[in-house]
């Protein structure tokens, strides 16, 4: 106790077996690599449950050998943390272990071993996610068995949307049927997959299918978004007035933009393509007519 100096004081107390006190004395001193030497002396000279016990007393000591391990023993951690009975902290071992392997047959288990982990734990909402983790990399390793494409390591978005894109529509369909995807969601997947690979056919056929369920602004979205703006002229009729407005505005088409303007008495989208027009005489008269037509008419 008349030592002053953690560095001198606490390998003095590992030698007359004060493990604990020697651990907090590390602790106090502030210096990690102190802490450290305690640590791993304690372990070298305790049996593994005489050691937990030790360490399991000291917060910090415990949180700092936890960190060590994981970086150096995975071993001793997977000991450690199964004598603590931290089941949620095994499982996201096990998940960090799926990512680590190569063999898919070894991923699965890993991920099979994280899902009796977190039923342990009663973690309900983070072995559904596992569970569904599990059967999407399991549909992605048979899709690449059968397509001879890569799709592993992708969401489930991902993953469907890359079917839309390579034409694999009825895989598509099934994947989705599979993991519940909405209807609502599933359309936006296809309409913004064809969009990005330009099969205007296939996005025509879909909104002759059935009534959108997100309206038919983002097929024209899309269309823009690629630069095709003559197939986004196909689904202006069937857009809503006050939204097709909008999109004949985005499309620069302002002279039908000015008529729709004015059959809905729109006055504020009228000075719009006003300032958007200032260099077409023609446009400016024609928009100027309306205003004017509105104006005495109130």
């Amino acid at each position: 106790e008349h030592e002053v100096r953690a560095d001198k004081q606490v390998p003095l107390l590992l030698k007359l077996g004060q493990g604990a006190q020697a651990l907090n004395k590390a602790i106090v001193s502030g210096d990690t690599d102190l802490i450290y030497h305690v640590i791993l002396s304690l372990q070298e000279q305790h049996s593994t449950a005489e050691f937990h016990m030790i360490i399991r007393g000291v917060d910090l000591g415990a949180r700092l050998y936890n960190k060590y391990c994981s970086q150096y023993n995975k071993a001793a951690l997977q000991s450690w943390l199964q004598q603590e009975d931290d089941w949620n902290a095994l499982a996201k071992q096990s998940l960090i272990e799926s990512y680590n392997v190569g063999r898919i047959e070894s991923r699965l288990s890993s991920l099979v071993t994280a899902q009796e982990y977190y039923k342990k734990a009663r973690s309900d909402f983070n072995l559904s996610a596992t569970e569904e983790t599990s059967k999407l990399l399991n549909h992605q390793s048979k899709l690449e068995e059968k397509l001879g494409r890569v799709y592993m390591n992708k969401s489930l978005h991902a993953t469907i949307s890359q079917l839309v894109e390579e034409g694999e529509f009825k895989l598509a369909d099934k994947l989705r049927a599979e993991f519940k995807v909405s209807d609502r969601k599933y359309l936006w997947l296809r309409i913004r997959a064809l969009g990005r690979t330009k099969q205007w056919g296939e996005l025509a056929n879909l909104s002759k299918s059935k009534k959108s369920l997100i309206g038919f602004g983002p097929f024209v979205d899309v269309c823009v978004e690629a630069g095709c703006n003559d197939e986004a002229l196909r689904y202006l009729p069937l857009i809503q007035p006050e939204e097709r407005l909008k999109y004949l505005m985005k499309l620069g088409m302002f002279a039908d933009a000015a008529d729709l303007a004015f059959t809905l008495k729109n006055i504020e989208a009228l000075t719009a393509i006003e300032v958007k027009s200032v260099n077409n005489f023609s446009l400016l008269e024609r928009v100027a007519a309306h205003k004017q037509k509105l104006q005495s008419s109130r």
